[in-house]
């Protein structure tokens, strides 16, 4: 499996994702992009798990999500990664 990891610009290492390719057979029409989850406990996640359910949105990474952010040339990279994938699925 390929991986390339993206992290964010903020050069925060909590905030990242990672593009994969399995060229086995059985993944082969796949592209996985894994998203990192901050670590935050158990009832916190309840508690924004309650807070989306009622609208609330997060900003900045205030939640269990974290944003990432691309600069252009890691825009770039990106587009790259996906379209080399892309190209490889058969």
């Amino acid at each position: 499996m390929e991986n390339t990891l993206f992290v964010c610009q903020c050069e925060d290492i909590n905030h990242q994702l990672i593009v994969s390719y399995d060229p086995d057979p059985i993944f082969d029409d796949t592209i996985f992009v894994h998203v990192h989850l901050t670590d935050t406990g158990f009832w916190t996640r309840i508690k924004y798990a309650f807070q989306y359910i009622l609208g609330k949105r997060s900003r900045f990474g205030a939640g269990a999500w974290a944003e990432v952010l691309l600069d252009k040339r890691r825009t770039f990279e990106l587009i790259t990664t996906l379209q080399k994938h892309y190209e490889e699925m058969k």
